[in-house]
């Protein structure tokens, strides 16, 4: 044991560095850093930087384990093939500076403001954002560049941090925790996400994200206030997915139940127990499996295709449906909002089994109906109400024209 603890001095002093120590300077010229600690030792163990100012410094090489950064202020410095582990940046301030194939591993973030800094490559791992109630500043970290980095078990805590207007890009996130985490206008490009939580609370604000060319390997987990601006994206976890905002060229995998906003040129591919959209434009739905429910919003419905359904409720409350295709469905209730509006849009193979429900006027313009029907004895109603309500191809309840 007594040489474990001897060789971990040495190591110490070898570093240029005591347990404990502190170091308070300002490092304002180009070589600073070098003058102060030399090219040769590379390591610093166990130190507390206080109040130290780092400026327009290039750093290469040095791992700092175990360090503190209390107060520090470091601005437009280059850091290269540096390792951070298991340090703390407590009040510390990081501007404009630029980080080359860097680690930081075990790190802890508290009270901090980092804005306006690149990252290349690297990584940011085991990491946490912890509040410091003692700081009078927002902590913050804006308008940073994280570009082909690793993020993995990333946990930001309540009040710890907020993310704005930040850019990821070939960023892979893994096992992160973002349930308490406010982000406006981050942008995140050809990401790639693993098992993670988004926010999941409607106090903390999360606003504008952008998500271009990424992939969900494993869908926002249930409970997530999770939307922003959303093109060329995959979803394939196959669970559930409840998604506000625009979404563009996006496709879905089988699995869970799916609510989407707005939505443009995409695919729900195989089968989900729940489809649901506020509008939709040049969509397919493969298949809503066998008990569940299909529901539209009240925006406009334009080109959706919907191939093949099996489900207790249809709920088709859209005031416009254009150019739709829907066929091959077994359903149980159909209902049909107030005055909705179906224009060239084709029935095929519809069969309803148990009520059909209305709330109002129901208009059909240049419609095609093959092989739609209702059982008999399936009665109709406007609202709660019993109704003598007839499809255009019916000539009573249940019996189809001739």
């Amino acid at each position: 044991m007594s040489l474990a603890i001897g060789c971990l001095l040495t190591l110490a002093v070898f570093a240029g560095a005591t347990p404990n120590s502190t170091d308070s300077d300002m490092l304002d010229s180009p070589g600073g850093f070098t003058q102060k600690f030399g090219s040769r030792l590379r390591f610093h163990w166990l130190r507390t930087f206080r109040k130290e100012t780092w400026k327009h410094q290039t750093i290469e090489d040095w791992s700092f384990v175990s360090v503190t950064f209390k107060e520090t202020v470091m601005d437009s410095n280059v850091f290269e093939r540096v390792t951070f582990r298991d340090c703390t940046f407590d009040e510390s301030k990081m501007n404009h500076s630029r980080f080359r194939d860097c680690r930081f591993i075990g790190c802890i973030f508290k009270g901090q403001r980092w804005i306006g800094n690149s990252f290349e490559r690297g990584e940011f791992r085991n990491c946490t954002w912890k509040p410091n109630p003692i700081s009078s500043d927002l902590p913050e970290w804006e308008r940073n560049t994280f570009d082909s980095l690793v993020m993995d078990g990333i946990t930001i805590k309540k009040g710890a941090s907020y993310w704005d207007y930040n850019v990821f890009r070939k960023v892979k996130f893994d096992h992160f925790d973002f349930s308490l985490h406010g982000m406006i206008g981050d942008e995140f490009e050809s990401c790639e996400f693993g098992n993670g939580s988004w926010v999941k609370t409607v106090n903390t604000v999360v606003d504008e994200l952008k998500f271009r060319d990424c992939v969900f390997l494993h869908n926002p987990r249930q409970g997530s206030v999770f939307g922003g601006d959303f093109t060329n994206v995959r979803f394939e976890g196959g669970t559930d997915l409840d998604v506000w905002g625009s979404m563009r060229q996006v496709w879905i995998a089988p699995g869970g139940a799916v609510a989407l906003e707005r939505v443009e040129s995409g695919r729900i591919a195989g089968s989900h127990p729940y489809v649901s959209f506020d509008s939709a434009t040049d969509v397919v739905v493969d298949d809503v499996s066998k008990g569940g429910r299909l529901g539209t919003g009240f925006k406009g419905i334009r080109n959706l295709s919907i191939h093949k359904a099996d489900v207790e409720r249809v709920v088709l409350h859209s005031p416009l449906y254009e150019n739709c295709l829907f066929e091959n469905w077994e359903v149980e209730e159909f209902w049909i909002g107030k005055d909705a509006t179906f224009k060239n849009c084709t029935f095929r193979n519809i069969h309803i089994t148990k009520e059909v429900v209305v709330s109002g006027p129901v208009h059909f313009e240049g419609c095609t109906f093959q092989n739609m029907r209702r059982d008999p004895g399936v009665k109709s109603f406007f609202n709660e109400d019993p109704s003598d309500y007839l499809f255009p191809f019916e000539e009573s309840a249940g019996v189809n024209k001739r």
